[in-house]
C-alpha cells in the first residue's frame, strides 16, 4: 500500500492475496480499471485491450497460470489466497497543454539519483511515488534511463513513466536505449503492442505478432495501413506460421487485405487456446520518411 500510487498506477503487480494490503491494492486496481473502462466507452475511445474488451489490466496470471473462461479480469472471482500477477496500463494520457518538468529541476533529480546509496528498486519506487507530480519529454527519459546499467531497471522505468511523456512523436530518442530484442519484446508485451507501437518512426522495426491476441491484430492492421499509404515494399521478410506449424512465405507478396480488422485470419478457436493461434512474424519493416 505504501508504494501504490493510484494517480499513476501503470506498472507490474504481484499480489499475495492472503496479505490484506496486497488484496486491497488488487481491489483498488480492479475498481479503477472499471472506472477507466466506463470513461473510455463514454468518450468512444478505441479498444486496445489484450483480450478485445476495454480493460487496462493485461498479462493476468493466477498461481503462475493464465486466466481462462473470462473475457477480462473483472469477471474473475478473486480468491483470498494465492498469487495474482498482472500489468496495469492506464488509459490516462498527458493533457494537450502539459509541460515537461524544468531542465534545472530534472538535472537535480538525476544528480540525486546518481549520488544515492539506495538500491535500484528503491529508486524506482521513489520515482513512481512522485511521478504524478511531473511530466517529462523523450530526451529527459533518455537521460534517466542512461544512469542505470541494468537493462531490466531501464525497462521498468520506461513502463512506469511511459504515459507521462509529452512528446511521444520523439519516442525513438529513448527507444534506442534498447538494442536487446528480448527486452524490447518484453516492453511490447507489458505496455501493449498498440500502446508501444512506433507510430511516427516504424522504419527498421522488427515485429513478431500473434494474430490470436487482439491488440497485436491491431498492430498488424496499423503496419498494413502504413504500407498501403506509403509503399507496400516497405514490409520485408515476412512469414506466417499457421496453427499446424506450416509456413506461409507470401512468395507473391503480402495479399491486399487489412482495410478492416475483421478481414484478418482469425484463430481457429478461443484466444486462450495456445495451440490454435495464428502467428505472423514480420522480420523487418522499413517505412520511407
Amino acid at each position: 500500500m505504501l508504494h501504490f500510487n493510484i494517480d499513476n498506477p501503470t506498472g507490474n503487480y504481484k499480489l499475495e492475496l492472503s496479505n490484506c494490503n496486497d488484496y486491497a491494492v488488487g481491489e483498488r486496481l480492479m475498481l479503477l480499471d472499471r472506472w477507466e473502462a466506463s470513461v473510455a466507452k463514454r468518450l468512444d475511445l478505441e479498444c486496445v485491450g489484450q483480450r478485445g474488451v476495454v480493460c487496462q489490466i493485461r498479462n493476468e496470471l493466477y498461481q503462475g497460470k493464465p486466466l481462462h473462461g473470462v473475457s477480462c479480469i473483472a469477471e474473475f472471482n478473486v480468491p483470498e489466497y494465492g498469487c495474482l500477477e498482472f500489468d496495469y496500463i492506464s488509459s490516462k494520457r498527458p493533457p494537450p497543454d502539459a509541460e515537461p518538468i524544468g531542465r534545472d529541476t530534472w538535472d537535480e533529480i538525476l544528480i540525486s539519483l546518481q549520488k544515492t546509496q539506495c538500491t535500484d528498486l528503491s529508486q524506482i519506487e521513489a520515482i513512481t511515488k512522485t511521478s504524478h507530480y511531473f511530466f517529462l519529454n523523450s530526451l529527459q527519459m533518455r537521460s534517466l534511463t542512461g544512469i542505470f546499467l541494468n537493462t531490466s531497471v531501464r525497462c521498468e522505468l520506461i513502463v512506469r513513466l511511459f504515459l507521462r511523456i509529452t512528446d511521444m512523436h520523439n519516442e525513438k530518442i529513448f527507444r534506442a536505449r534498447f538494442d536487446d530484442a528480448t527486452e524490447f519484446a518484453n516492453l511490447q508485451n507489458r505496455l501493449g503492442h498498440t500502446t508501444f507501437f512506433p507510430f511516427m518512426q516504424p522504419e527498421q522495426g522488427v515485429f513478431e505478432l500473434d494474430l490470436g491476441v487482439f491488440d497485436q491484430r491491431i498492430a498488424f492492421h496499423i503496419l498494413l495501413s502504413i504500407s498501403v499509404a506509403e509503399a507496400r515494399d516497405n514490409l520485408r521478410d515476412y512469414t506466417m506460421i499457421m496453427p499446424d506449424g506450416s509456413l506461409e512465405n507470401f512468395t507473391a507478396g503480402m495479399p491486399v487485405v487489412g482495410t478492416s480488422l475483421t478481414e484478418y485470419p482469425k484463430p481457429a478457436s478461443s484466444m486462450q487456446s495456445t495451440t490454435a493461434r495464428q502467428r505472423i512474424a514480420i522480420m523487418e519493416c522499413v517505412v520511407n520518411s
